[in-house]
């Protein structure tokens, strides 16, 4: 398929292949192209229909930046632009 919307962004060392929205699978979670300038993960949600959508957010408790909170939110949306496989994480050296 080739270009989305977050081309610009550099997922791994390889080239990331984006696929057209239509052959998204149903049953793994996947990076999506939702419209927003970074690829998002994504799983289908049969039970409402949509594409579930992962969230990260943080926030600090006061000006200096400590009392940090990381937590996930969950967004739906009916339709992705397009669709590319997990990339895989890297295992260092000496772990399993």
């Amino acid at each position: 398929m080739g270009l989305c919307s977050c081309d610009g962004m550099a997922l791994t060392k390889h080239k990331t292949e984006w696929h057209e929205a239509a052959t998204a699978p149903k049953d793994k979670i996947i990076l999506a192209d939702v419209g927003w300038p970074w690829p998002v993960p994504c799983m289908w949600d049969a039970e409402v229909n949509e594409w579930s959508v992962a969230l990260l957010n943080a926030e600090t408790h006061d000006e200096k930046g400590r009392g940090v909170v990381v937590w996930w939110e969950t967004e739906y949306e009916r339709t992705i632009k397009a669709w590319t496989e997990m990339p895989s994480l890297p295992v260092q050296k000496g772990h399993k």
